[in-house]
């Protein structure tokens, strides 16, 4: 099902709702656990379906991941289940409420090296950068415009040719500062991929470009 060559959409829709609450947009109660997947569903397996449809179409390989985001760690679960990391690598403050257990439980079976402090500190920058280069970068951290930006500077310089740039939350009315990030990004690269479902104030969006 969550296998990228044998993608089943509609399998994977029903497991994104499964883990993801109502406000989200899946089926999930919210009940202060906070061990839910932080993604809209709709929105997140049509970005994992157009990723693997971009990847089969350029020959593009995503072995080496970088992940700036951690929170809980479902995202990061379920695109090294899809995409089969040969390293893949986590940077978070690991500040925010979250589920012990379920925080636990996205760190087994795979081959994750995780970078516990601020994505701007140069110990963490110089850690990544000697665990690099990367094939897909995922940038879903401070949602401030400064540290967006900062992020886009520090690790873009980490992706491989034929790379892939991720940027979580462009179009969230709550994070305005990764939407003008996100411009920027698409002014410079010209060539680029949006998914986004408006669920209100909890909407997301999901954008990428390949570095070719």
């Amino acid at each position: 099902m969550l296998k990228e060559e044998s993608f089943d959409r509609k399998a994977v829709l029903n497991l994104l709702k499964s883990l993801a609450t109502i406000e989200w947009g899946g089926e999930k109660l919210y009940d202060g656990k906070n061990d839910h997947l932080q993604q809209n569903p709709e929105e997140f397996v049509s970005f994992l379906e157009g990723l693997i449809n971009v990847k089969k179409k350029k020959n593009l390989k995503i072995d080496d991941f970088l992940e700036i985001g951690f929170h809980n760690g479902y995202t990061n679960t379920i695109l090294d289940k899809v995409f089969k990391f040969k390293n893949n690598v986590a940077i978070d403050l690991v500040d925010q409420p979250c589920n012990a257990e379920a925080f636990r439980a996205n760190h087994r079976f795979k081959n994750l090296t995780m970078i516990c402090g601020d994505s701007t500190s140069n110990r963490v920058i110089d850690t990544a950068t000697n665990l690099g280069p990367y094939d897909m970068i995922f940038i879903d951290g401070c949602h401030e415009e400064y540290y967006a930006n900062q992020d886009y500077r520090n690790y873009s310089k980490m992706l491989r040719n034929r790379g892939i740039l991720v940027f979580h939350d462009i179009y969230s009315p709550r994070f305005k500062g990764v939407t003008k990030v996100w411009n920027q990004v698409k002014e410079d690269y010209k060539k680029f991929y949006e998914f986004f479902v408006p669920n209100g104030n909890m909407g997301c969006g999901i954008g990428f470009i390949v570095n070719s």
